[in-house]
């Protein structure tokens, strides 16, 4: 990954056929961003059950140490996470 762009919703189309077979679940749609072609990911598809396993232990570990000096993690940076 080169960058991270913020596309709207409507110029975003569902992957091509020949996409299943490359990527199965990962790639979820190709939108066109200028003169450019961009391909989106759902990183989630791309982890295998043992990393998302140590991320929800990360993320477990880091809300309880929250709870103890008073901060708790806000639903938007839980996001997509689940």
């Amino acid at each position: 990954m080169s960058e991270m762009l913020r596309v709207q919703d409507d110029a975003i189309e569902p992957p091509l056929p020949m996409a299943a077979m490359l990527g199965g679940d990962l790639v979820t749609g190709i939108a066109n961003v200028g003169q450019r072609l961009a391909i989106l990911l759902d990183l989630g598809e791309a982890l295998s059950p043992e990393e998302k396993h140590r991320l929800a232990d990360i993320r477990q570990a880091h809300n309880q140490s929250c709870q103890r000096c008073g901060r708790q993690e806000s639903a938007s940076n839980r996001k997509g996470q689940d």
